[in-house]
């Protein structure tokens, strides 16, 4: 499965783009970049750590877009949040399933 190249987050369209090897050489699996709407990741890692990484460059995105910046979480909330997010998403189907309803109902 492939990531998507970009992600409408608030107003804002995202870029999603790799970079394993500046990523690699600070030691970052992610970052985002909000000035530029770009999130960057790196693919040379287990799928399930892109996926979880995605998801927690999606939270600083989020966090950068909705708080103002004197009150946006410190780096360990989101990085306890994306993983506890991704938990909950995986382990429970049903749950999930129901962000997707209004999508599949579009199609129709």
């Amino acid at each position: 499965m492939e990531i998507p190249t970009t992600l409408k987050i608030g107003p804002f369209e995202y870029r999603v783009e790799t970079d394993n090897e500046r990523l690699r050489d600070e030691g970052y699996l992610g970052e985002t970049f909000s000035h530029k709407l770009l999130i960057q990741l790196r693919q040379d890692v287990a799928f399930g750590q892109l996926r979880e990484s995605l998801l927690h460059e999606v939270l600083h995105a989020i966090s950068s877009t909705y708080l103002p910046a004197d009150s946006r979480p410190l780096e360990t909330a989101i990085y306890s949040l994306s993983a506890g997010i991704a938990q909950v998403l995986l382990d429970n189907a049903d749950f999930t399933r129901l962000f997707l309803v209004d999508a599949e109902l579009d199609k129709s």
